[in-house]
């Protein structure tokens, strides 16, 4: 789990969220602005198809140049249920655009923390495998262990089918109780994950 830990929980996303914190609380006036770089670095290594990148490209973009498009009249974030209201989220909605997006593609998934089987977990993983045409497909088997937590089985799948195959099982902390990950090449594992750091 310290693998995911440090994933999730590290010192410059805590800033962020801190960062965030005294902003609401009327304490700063402005908000560190997402790196758009960032972003479309993101989109050239986890989206797959040049048709998906670009409808995430424009999406994101969208985000970036017109990010109140994505609420509507009552402040509410359009694209999901996520709890996210103009104006106090507004800095967020490049990053939860670029999730929305390819999760509609199946290129990304989101599971709870404390909820969800063995087998949602597994389904969930190989949606992203063959919508990112990966060839590579996890067990269809589900352990034995009642008790496991999901994120020690996504660390599990990661490690040992993923892995020797080359690919890497990559998580985005959004703040909540959800892990939030896609697959990528282990080629371009430490790089996603750094990118995915430097998210708001």
């Amino acid at each position: 789990m310290g693998f995911f830990t440090r994933l999730l929980w590290g010192r410059k996303a805590e800033a962020r969220r801190a960062a965030m914190r005294r902003l609401a609380a009327g304490e700063e006036t402005e908000m560190p602005s997402p790196n758009r770089p960032s972003y479309l670095r993101l989109i050239e290594l986890i989206a797959h198809g040049e048709y998906v990148r670009q409808e995430v490209r424009e999406a994101v973009g969208r985000a970036f140049d017109d990010p109140k498009s994505f609420f509507d009249a009552n402040g509410n974030y359009k694209p999901a249920e996520r709890g996210l209201r103009f104006p106090a989220d507004l800095p967020l909605a490049p990053k939860f655009v670029l999730i929305d997006t390819l999760a509609a593609h199946g290129q990304m998934a989101e599971v709870d923390r404390n909820e969800p089987g063995e087998e949602e977990i597994r389904t969930a993983v190989t949606e992203i495998l063959m919508a990112k045409e990966i060839p590579v497909r996890p067990s269809r088997e589900v352990g034995d262990d009642p008790d496991c937590d999901p994120g020690t089985l996504l660390w599990n799948i990661h490690q040992s089918e993923l892995e020797p195959e080359g690919y890497a099982l990559v998580l985005l902390d959004i703040n909540t109780d959800s892990y939030v990950f896609t697959v990528v090449a282990s080629e371009h594992q430490a790089e996603v994950t750094a990118l995915f750091a430097k998210l708001v």
